[in-house]
């Protein structure tokens, strides 16, 4: 259904990628990744496998689009016949972008907008979008499709464990993930979002082989019960035998979902995590 009432917009820190925007009807906006003297697109002009090839000789820095540029995509989606604007968002405690949207929405006439904080990070947030799709290709209007999201938010995640936590903490996106020890002892955290949007801890382990183990534990036991679920499994720079082996020993998993997906992680998530990483994101729909 085409309903024409309604726009999604998301950026490319939710992980969403043009294919995936593309199929679920969702406009995406770049975030920005610079390095001293070059700036990229993130997922237009630079995906993450080519990040990790410059990272070891500097790690670059993510910045939001311009107040001009949302204004422009604002500006793109009324003239596309638009009435209503749900832009989803990952937690405002980890990006300015959601403070972003609403300075310019505040300012911005002839939509009827709402920004929406997932309190989660990465494809945690996507799923929301998705989500917002699939309620207006169901017909629902506006206010509706607004408030059954919001009662949907702390039903999506993403876990993920880290080769390295340096990256991390260097970009001051540590939140409660303890730093040292895990660099000290071998510890691996599984590192999530809670309910305040900031990174944490959701278990530790020690060792690589233990802490895809939990992920993938943690994952299922997230869904627990729903009969129709999401699922996407992230890598992010990961040895490739590694990543299949890790895919192959959760097929039941991804096999029992309403949609999965597979995807290479954004680079603006990339930055802050380094080479190394793989994860679950996960949300129930039922």
């Amino acid at each position: 259904m085409d309903n024409k009432n309604t726009a999604i917009l998301v950026d490319t820190a939710t992980d969403i990628n043009i294919e995936m925007s593309e199929r679920f009807g969702l406009y995406l906006l770049p975030l920005y990744i610079n390095f001293k003297e070059r700036q990229y697109r993130d997922r237009f002009d630079m995906d993450s496998s080519e990040l990790y090839e410059h990272i070891n000789e500097e790690i670059p820095t993510t910045s939001t689009p311009s107040p001009g540029e949302v204004e422009a995509m604002f500006d793109q989606i009324k003239d596309d016949g638009y009435k209503n604007l749900i832009i989803v968002t990952i937690s405002s405690k980890l990006s300015g972008i959601y403070n972003l949207y609403n300075l310019v929405k505040n300012n911005y006439k002839g939509l009827n907008i709402e920004v929406i904080d997932t309190k989660n990070i990465a494809i945690g947030a996507g799923f929301i979008a998705i989500f917002t799709s699939i309620l207006r290709d169901k017909g629902y209007e506006f206010t509706e499709i607004v408030n059954k999201v919001k009662e949907k938010l702390f039903d999506s995640a993403s876990f993920f464990t880290l080769d390295t936590l340096k990256y991390l903490i260097k970009g001051g996106r540590i939140g409660k993930v303890a730093g040292t020890l895990g660099s000290v002892l071998n510890i691996k955290p599984i590192i999530s979002c809670d309910k305040e949007g900031v990174y944490y801890s959701a278990d530790k382990v020690r060792g690589r082989k233990k802490s895809l183990q939990k992920v993938a534990e943690i994952a299922r036991d997230f869904v627990g019960d729903s009969k129709e679920f999401l699922i996407c499994v992230c890598n992010g720079g990961s040895d490739k035998l590694e990543f299949e082996n890790f895919k192959n020993s959760i097929e039941d998993f991804i096999s029992s979902a309403f949609m999965s997906f597979e995807s290479e992680i954004t680079c603006t998530l990339a930055t802050h995590t380094g080479p190394g990483l793989i994860g679950i994101g996960v949300m129930k729909l039922d």
